[in-house]
């Protein structure tokens, strides 16, 4: 297993609102934080953290101003990346999102927001090959990502709520 030590940058594709995004990126963060565990009886995933876990080895993430970019600081295990298998996921993630109810009708059922779409696998796979950005590629140092991804938020200051550094 090759661990790298990378940040990611994660971008809203614009076929899919809101109401989609947050949970899915839920969903990611739960998925990649390796310490993360669900109990088989209630499906509820909690945190659980080894004595020895290190902070570097954590999942870190940053989201933008309007949480459409969400940055990601975490281990990969590039050598068992498998974008079928990823997209796969996301696609059955993604399809179970419940849309916001805004209302009832007069036998009680819900009325809601949106009418949810299915996304095909395919739909997700060019999503994650458009939307998801290795900062300095698969091949950098942690360094080197860290200062791509510091890069990339002091260009986009007043996306992220940075103030320029004098």
């Amino acid at each position: 297993m090759a661990n790298a030590h990378l940040y990611v940058l994660w971008d809203k594709p614009g076929a899919i609102e809101m109401w989609q995004w947050k949970p899915l990126m839920r969903k990611v963060y739960q998925k990649l934080n390796r310490y993360g565990v669900t109990d088989p009886e209630t499906g509820e995933w909690s945190e659980s953290l080894p004595a020895n876990v290190q902070p570097p080895h954590r999942l870190h993430y940053r989201a933008n101003n309007d949480k459409s970019e969400v940055i990601i600081e975490c281990l990969l295990d590039l050598d068992n990346v498998d974008m079928d298998i990823a997209a796969g996921w996301l696609t059955t993630k993604i399809n179970q999102i419940e849309p916001p109810i805004i209302g009832y009708e007069e036998d009680g059922s819900p009325v809601y927001a949106d009418d949810p779409r299915p996304y095909t696998e395919d739909q997700v796979k060019a999503g994650l090959q458009n939307r998801v950005t290795l900062f300095a590629g698969k091949n950098a140092t942690w360094e080197e990502s860290r200062q791509a991804a510091a890069a990339y938020i002091a260009a986009n200051a007043a996306d992220w709520e940075e103030m320029e550094v004098v």
